[in-house]
């Protein structure tokens, strides 16, 4: 009778063994080092006369884990892209501004647009604003596109339809002339009247403004 207790007792040793390495995330053994666990990026936000780009990051050092305290070793800062001369500057960021930066927006529309992101997505009097929707181009499986809606007259302003990340985010200038949005790490900067778009890498930045340390 010894042989089943004893291999009863193995057995349950090796599954709380098996079920603690379950239990335990990648971010506890390994700390916290890779991009996508150190640099949280938020919607960009653009100034009112496209002028300027700001990317809100959420930072983590090595040491932040998922089961630590909410704001434990992890702080925002933030990035601004000046369009002009292409050049980028870190700055203070808090929290009130990015809740200030993502609230909603009242929209009114004449069609139901489901996938419509409301923060900062009109125009100064919202007569005009940007969404994404969702196409499927050839041998590429879904893809997200910005669409730019005016006096309900509607057109797709991006035409991404590419492999890789689709474009995320997508807010307009208060003037109505500029979109930014989100391309995987990078920000794509979007000319109203053209279509014309700029890709502006961000990546590597931000993970230079999170591992640097708390601004």
């Amino acid at each position: 009778m010894r042989r089943p207790i004893l291999l009863g007792v193995s057995l349950g040793v090796i599954g709380v063994a098996v079920a603690g390495c379950i239990m335990t995330s990648q971010v506890d053994v390994m700390g916290c080092k890779d991009f996508a666990c150190r640099v949280t990026p938020y919607p960009a936000v653009i100034a009112s006369n496209g002028s300027e780009v700001t990317l809100p990051l959420l930072c983590r050092d090595e040491a932040w884990r998922p089961s630590g305290p909410k704001g434990e070793h992890e702080w925002l800062t933030a990035l601004v892209y000046t369009v002009a001369n292409g050049q980028w500057r870190q700055i203070s960021y808090s929290q009130d501004q990015a809740d200030v930066e993502n609230r909603p927006a009242h929209i009114v529309t004449s069609g139901a647009v489901a996938d419509l992101e409301l923060s900062h997505s009109c125009a100064a009097d919202c007569s005009k604003f940007v969404h994404l929707r969702q196409i499927n181009p050839p041998r590429h499986g879904y893809h997200f596109e910005v669409f730019y809606s005016e006096n309900g007259v509607e057109r797709q302003l991006s035409h991404f339809a590419v492999p890789g990340p689709s474009l995320a985010w997508p807010r307009l200038s208060a003037d109505g002339r500029t979109v930014v949005a989100r391309l995987g790490r990078d920000v794509a900067i979007i000319d109203v009247a053209s279509g014309e778009t700029r890709v502006v890498p961000a990546g590597e930045r931000a993970r230079s403004a999170c591992t640097s340390g708390p601004r």
